[in-house]
């Protein structure tokens, strides 16, 4: 799936693009694997 794809459904899904700024990855609800596995 192109990469133009994925960034789009997430910004639709209201999201920033920058995964950085998402709750879940500040907090670090999930850990580390899950900052690695949405990695861009």
């Amino acid at each position: 799936m192109p990469q133009s794809v994925v960034l789009n459904s997430i910004e639709a899904a209201g999201f920033d693009v920058d995964v950085t700024c998402w709750f879940k990855w500040n907090h670090d609800v999930y850990g580390w694997k899950f900052q690695q596995s949405w990695e861009l």
